[in-house]
């Protein structure tokens, strides 16, 4: 086929985990799905598959890194499950364009907003979306947001940013 069918499917090697185990176990009809011939699909496939699943990781690592620094408030309030719960957003959402990392903070704090997940704070998807509207609002060229909060997330993000313990209202 050609090298646009070829980088397609090794941005998709690389970035989802579920496409990834596919094609390791049936290399010609996954690569198939991308356009890709059977040898085309075979000779991807003789990459070594710890390497591939190392720069995979390393690729959600790098977005992680970016993300802690575009949500750190969040970040801060979350603790571990921050991370935890950006691997698992890593593996349905591939940010592209000029601001991907921008894009990637708003998506994931989409993503704690509507995935229903369980939390043991209830403000915390709050304080995610708080967060992202404000990377939204800062980029030079964007409308004027108004959001109405079911919490004072501006009270408790200057709070978490402090180091306070906020914990559950009572």
């Amino acid at each position: 086929m050609g090298l646009a069918e070829t980088q397609k499917a090794l941005v998709r090697l690389y970035t989802v985990a579920k496409w990834r185990e596919q094609f390791f176990a049936e290399p010609a009809v996954a690569g198939c799905s991308f356009g890709l011939d059977k040898e085309e699909a075979l000779g991807l496939a003789t990459a070594n598959r710890g390497q591939v699943e190392f720069f995979a990781n390393s690729l959600h690592r790098k977005r992680l890194g970016a993300i802690r620094q575009l949500l750190p408030v969040t970040r801060k309030a979350m603790g571990k499950r921050f991370g935890d719960l950006f691997m698992r957003f890593s593996e349905t959402f591939v940010p592209c364009g000029i601001r991907k990392h921008e894009m990637d903070a708003v998506a994931f704090s989409r993503f704690l907003n509507e995935a229903g997940i369980d939390w043991e704070i209830p403000w915390l998807p709050a304080l995610a979306a708080y967060e992202a509207d404000w990377l939204e609002a800062w980029h030079p060229g964007s409308r004027w947001i108004s959001r109405q909060y079911a919490w004072p997330v501006g009270h408790i993000a200057v709070a978490v940013n402090q180091g306070k313990e906020i914990g559950r209202p009572g």
